[in-house]
């Protein structure tokens, strides 16, 4: 069985792009590795705020990425 490190470390050596394991909000919306999982939209007052109109979906790629259950 290959390890995540290892996969990583291979698909580094033969990809231009970059793997990311990291969460974050961004003006863009919520991002991991690169991949918008919830974009971003404006509220009434104009501020921005998550569009989480898909919730199940992303709740369920979390859960994956993050091989445990979102609560």
């Amino acid at each position: 069985m290959k390890t995540a490190d290892g996969l990583q470390r291979r698909w580094s050596e033969r990809s231009r792009y970059a793997l990311g394991s990291q969460i974050a909000i961004t003006s863009e919306g919520l991002v991991l590795g690169g991949t918008i999982l919830a974009k971003m939209a404006r509220n009434k007052d104009g501020a921005p705020v998550l569009s989480l109109n898909d919730e199940p979906r992303i709740m369920a790629v979390l859960a994956t990425a993050y091989e445990q259950p979102i609560v």
